[in-house]
């Protein structure tokens, strides 16, 4: 009996200190995931739930079509469609092919919106602009959420009316845009500093606008103070049609997740994953064997020439011949940058002192003679250089081709 009544206590303690555990946990402030995901589907303060319903009213001619594949996969699928194209979030890092694709689409005729604050460099190299960050500011965190710094966004297009400043709170480093080619591009924005924020790049028969703070178009900002009308204003600029809301560069495995490639089948299944590991296996003891039995003389090959000089002298005579002295030092400019990239893996987006050091250290090449070059870049690419001047160039590229290491 005094068992019954104290496994009977005991059941109600317990009970009780569990109501008590769910009262306490329920009532206790929940912690905000300021995480910028920039996905449709978050209704955090850096989603974009709030955004993505609202398109709608400023498309409302056209239909929104959500985006969960690559660029070559949505576009070249739909070559003759007529449609707009949204990227917001923290990186837009594409493949040169998805890049080239995207290219292609906006000549045709249509147009693209990137809100992010970090790019593919060969986009930027290829469009003439690469974004700043500013290192001053705190990195977003819990503790400058409530920040009282900051930065405003000033629209200076007319089209967009009176009252065009917006007032943004400094909680990430924030991120302008460097124009190379200030003729290329159209200023919509800029910040409290006069650096550009918001441009319009006309490619082809289409336009590229690219933004540079990603964050202005997040769930906090569409209902902080009267923001909203920021982002109506930014978006107004593409034409009311169908538009593509991209989400698929936003998530780092996006790739791997929504892959539906024969060899990512068989590399998810474990017991396919076992035999493609034996079969790979056995195929390398099989030719490893094979090689031990029957391998003849080996032949001395040559090493492969640096046909880098052959190549810009032959592309050098035929613009040379042809007179067209601007094209020619364009497309020497273009190969001498991509040859840097692709030989000493370079970033060629910053022109700048720790970019000469860099190649002078990987090529051999004198910085004195690096920073010449970087001068004649900067001197003759937005001129029409004279004869004398282009063999003048033409010979400092080739002293950096015979001479650079191998």
């Amino acid at each position: 009996m005094f068992k019954n009544k104290f496994n009977i206590a005991y059941l109600i303690v317990v009970i009780c200190l569990f109501i008590g555990f769910a009262i306490i946990y329920s009532k206790a402030p929940k912690t905000i995931d300021w995480n910028p995901s920039f996905e449709k589907t978050k209704e955090t303060p850096f989603g974009t739930k709030y955004v993505y319903q609202n398109l709608n009213q400023l498309f409302n001619k056209g239909k929104i079509i959500s985006v969960n594949k690559s660029l070559y996969e949505t576009i070249d699928k739909n070559k003759s469609a007529h449609a707009n194209y949204i990227f917001i979030g923290r990186q837009f890092n594409i493949d040169n092919l998805d890049m080239w694709t995207m290219l292609s689409y906006v000549s045709n005729g249509n147009d693209v919106f990137i809100a992010a604050e970090e790019m593919n460099s060969v986009l930027q190299d290829t469009l003439g602009f690469y974004l700043d960050v500013d290192m001053n500011v705190p990195r977003l965190d819990q503790h400058n959420v409530n920040t009282k710094s900051i930065k405003t966004h000033y629209l200076k297009n007319p089209s967009f009316g009176k009252n065009n400043a917006y007032p943004f709170k400094n909680m990430v480093f924030p991120t302008s845009i460097m124009l190379l080619d200030t003729l290329a591009f159209k200023v919509l924005a800029v910040d409290n500093e006069n650096k550009p924020v918001f441009v319009c790049r006309p490619y082809g028969n289409g336009h590229i606008y690219i933004h540079s703070y990603p964050y202005a178009f997040s769930n906090y900002y569409l209902l902080y103070k009267n923001n909203y009308e920021y982002i109506s204003k930014c978006l107004s600029v593409l034409p009311n049609i169908d538009t593509y809301w991209d989400e698929y560069y936003k998530k780092e495995h996006t790739v791997n997740e929504q892959s539906t490639s024969p060899i990512h089948f068989i590399l998810n299944s474990p017991s396919l994953h076992w035999a493609w590991n034996i079969s790979i296996l056995s195929l390398v003891l099989y030719v490893l064997f094979r090689m031990k039995r029957q391998q003849r003389i080996i032949p001395i090959i040559k090493p492969f020439e640096n046909s880098s000089l052959q190549f810009i002298q032959t592309v050098g005579r035929l613009y040379f011949n042809k007179g067209d002295h601007s094209d020619l030092i364009k497309k020497q400019i273009t190969y001498w940058l991509e040859y840097i990239r692709s030989k000493f893996f370079i970033s060629t987006t910053k022109l700048d002192k720790s970019f000469i050091t860099s190649v002078s250290d990987k090529s051999g090449i004198p910085i004195s003679k690096i920073e010449e070059i970087i001068y004649l870049i900067s001197e003759m690419k937005n001129k029409n250089p004279s004869k004398k001047e282009v063999i003048y160039f033409y010979k400092k590229l080739e002293y950096f081709y015979k001479n650079t290491k191998r």
